[in-house]
């Protein structure tokens, strides 16, 4: 995780504008582990030089965390949309595993908890 992938991180956190006392835990998680200081966090930038399985990862990530407090809102649904468009992922990929994350078919496992922080 780099500042640039926290960043996104961080934007979808703010989309729905209340930032949830476990989001707001795993942001900072994700920081120390990855010795960011949360300070260094701006605006999200360009996508384009991540290597095709930092987009998977970070698609992935982004979707775990909008799943953490247990609601998808509209707004991060289309933020997710924007972000896999960015990151040049299939459209048909996009909308299974955002119909899965809305049907509650993705759970946060320990398993997935640990693959977000790490």
């Amino acid at each position: 995780m780099n500042v640039l992938q926290l960043s996104w991180l961080v934007q979808l956190v703010k989309i729905d504008g209340v930032i949830d006392d476990a989001e707001e835990i795993i942001i900072n998680r994700i920081a120390r582990n990855a010795g960011i200081d949360v300070s260094e966090i701006g605006e999200p930038g360009s996508l384009h030089n991540l290597a095709d399985s930092e987009k998977v990862r970070l698609f992935y990530q982004c979707m775990l965390l909008a799943a953490v407090d247990g609601e998808l809102s509209l707004s991060e649904i289309d933020f997710l949309k924007g972000l896999g468009k960015k990151l040049g992922i299939n459209a048909d990929n996009q909308e299974k595993a955002i119909e899965m994350l809305e049907n509650g078919q993705i759970d946060l496992s320990a398993k997935q908890i640990s693959d977000l922080l790490n």
